[in-house]
């Protein structure tokens, strides 16, 4: 007399069943349908993370040619200006500055309704002074922190 095989259900738990010998080592039996969406959930999220692999990469690639590439300096300027005023509009949506917009504060420089918060060093962003549009434009540019000395570049 035959043994019967017994009856194995999918266990991933669609309800499939089959009389398929499973060794008693392996986890269970999975139906041809699950295992072919299980294989392509696996490949979504080894592409998921291919992608974002690619993606910190360029990102990288992007912040040393920020730093180190053609037009370095001006980028790093760029990102300090940026960062200083930043800090400030954080600042008057907390309540540590108030807004200028019909404050009537006067320019520290001419006595003018003050229009702008105005730096002097970008490296210390709150220590700002009320400014007119038009003496924000005389004063000269705000100094720069130089964290970020010039690499020289040594050709062989």
């Amino acid at each position: 007399m035959a043994r019967e095989r017994p009856i194995r259900s999918c266990y991933v738990g669609c309800g499939a069943t089959s009389k398929a010998n499973v060794p008693w080592y392996a986890k269970g039996w999975t139906c041809p349908k699950c295992r072919r969406a299980q294989e392509a959930a696996s490949r979504a999220a080894w592409m998921a993370k291919e992608r974002e692999k690619e993606r910190l990469r360029l990102i990288s690639r992007q912040f040393r040619q920020a730093l180190l590439g053609p037009g370095a300096e001006r980028s790093r300027r760029i990102a300090w200006r940026t960062a200083a005023h930043g800090v400030v509009r954080s600042a008057i949506n907390r309540g540590f500055l108030y807004d200028l917009k019909g404050s009537g504060t006067p320019c520290v420089d001419c006595g003018k309704p003050a229009t702008d918060w105005e730096h002097r060093d970008y490296a210390k962003p709150l220590d700002v002074d009320p400014c007119c549009k038009s003496c924000n434009l005389r004063r000269k540019t705000a100094s720069y922190p130089n964290f970020f000395p010039k690499q020289q570049r040594i050709r062989a």
